[in-house]
């Protein structure tokens, strides 16, 4: 078989620049998006009720840099499962 390296930059102070969600808040979004099927609008509503003002256009953007941040991680498993038997 063949060994795989893996290289790590240094990770920013804040995963997402300009962003004051921390990485906890925007991977439970996408959670509760893609594992429990509820919608950001919902999730947007259940945040108003609490009291925590975020727009939805908000939670749409950190959903795509959420996403952005993944699409390495995604690539690099299935290249990986792909060259596999």
């Amino acid at each position: 078989k063949e060994a795989c390296s893996l290289s790590v930059s240094p990770a920013p102070d804040n995963v997402l620049d300009g962003c004051y969600a921390d990485v906890s808040v925007i991977a439970g979004i996408m959670v509760d998006k893609a594992v429990y099927h509820l919608p950001l609008y919902r999730q947007n509503q259940r945040m108003l009720d609490s009291g925590v003002q975020v727009s939805r256009a908000t939670l749409i953007n950190w959903v795509k840099r959420g996403i952005e941040l993944l699409t390495p991680i995604y690539q690099a498993m299935l290249k990986h499962i792909l060259l596999s038997s």
